[in-house]
């Protein structure tokens, strides 16, 4: 069992010149908030060394979102007629990842993980500014919903380095820095711009052996 302390990049791209006007708008408009994973592995290592990894991983992705507004939205933080408020976006993954397995120095062993997440729900909850620069809510199921995410986030690359601690025969303390890499775009087609996302991680976590 482990939780992921997050640093997320977003990447946003397009091919048209209105693309271009609203990737300013948005990176103007967001940026990069303490974000985090938590999640669950169940794996076998063969003699060898080598293994096999899946389990479970929920990541939740903050994005600060800043904008002048002279509306008055009951939903978010309103101070000097600036809008200041949060955008999350929840993953639930199922990892599939192999393993090596290292011996170490006194107490402490290493391991390198390396495979894919493959997203099972996608969910996208904020507000962000449209082409058009109106500041539109995305929520799953809110009233006016601006359509730009799909349910499904598709697969993410993973990779980490794993330093284990041994506290004993069953227990052991782990501290694993992480990367990961979003494939496809979490936009749909109709949406303007591409939006990814790569996060650099640092897990902690404790392991039982059976």
């Amino acid at each position: 069992m482990y939780v992921s302390h997050d640093f997320v990049l977003q990447s946003l791209s397009g091919s048209s010149s209105s693309s271009e006007d609203l990737k300013s708008m948005r990176t103007n408009s967001e940026s990069t908030k303490y974000s985090y994973s938590i999640g669950g592995r169940f794996g076998f290592t063969f003699p060898s060394g080598m293994g096999l990894k899946t389990g479970f991983n929920i990541s939740r992705v903050n994005r600060g979102f800043r904008y002048s507004d002279t509306d008055g939205m009951d939903t978010v933080s309103m101070m000097n007629n600036i809008i200041n408020t949060t955008n999350t976006y929840t993953y639930v993954d199922i990892p599939v990842l192999f393993s090596y397995e290292m011996s170490g120095f006194g107490p402490f062993y290493y391991n390198i993980n390396a495979g894919l997440l493959f997203n099972m729900t996608f969910t996208p909850d904020g507000q962000f500014l449209s082409p058009n620069g109106e500041v539109v809510p995305f929520t799953r199921g809110a009233e006016n919903r601006y359509e730009a995410y799909k349910k499904e986030a598709g697969a993410a690359f993973f990779a980490s380095f794993g330093m284990h601690y041994v506290w004993n025969d069953t227990f052991d303390f782990i501290l694993e820095p992480n990367f990961k890499y979003s494939i496809g775009s979490t936009t749909i087609p109709e949406y303007p711009l591409n939006e990814k996302y790569t996060s650099l991680g640092l897990i902690t976590g404790i392991r039982y052996k059976f």
